[in-house]
């Protein structure tokens, strides 16, 4: 029964009708708190798999190569959120949850230089460095 530790306190708020947070007053309630940023690329690749031809190939989360060696040790695993293979052809994914300020030119329209270079190395691992495999 071990395996069921982790789920154990969710399943107690539910059952107890226990709140996550507090509230003034009376309201009563379940609440259920979702990471967002999961929920949203398990969305996308939910959606992108139903368009896909039949005959081409997803995975999701795409772990299988690594950012480099080091001392004969692969280290800092990449992990693209889908990758999909098609008549030896390849396209990776990574979903991205933000919100996006246009009009904030000065800070990048709030993208971070990490959400550049996190693409950018799946692109360079997983599609050769041209990125046209």
């Amino acid at each position: 029964m071990a395996h069921y530790r982790p789920v154990r306190a969710r399943c107690e708020l539910i059952l107890y009708r226990q709140m996550q947070y507090s509230l003034v007053g009376d309201w009563q309630g379940i609440s259920l708190l979702f990471p967002m940023e999961k929920l949203y690329e398990r969305f996308v690749a939910s959606c992108l798999r139903r368009h896909l031809l039949p005959d081409a190939v997803s995975r999701a989360p795409a772990a299988s190569e690594f950012l480099c060696m080091h001392e004969g040790n692969r280290m800092f695993r990449l992990e693209p959120d889908l990758l999909v293979e098609h008549e030896g052809r390849h396209w990776v994914s990574d979903t991205k949850l933000k919100r996006l300020d246009a009009t904030d030119r000065a800070n990048k329209s709030g993208l971070s230089q990490a959400d550049l270079y996190q693409p950018f190395a799946y692109g360079m691992k997983h599609l050769g460095r041209d990125g046209a495999t």
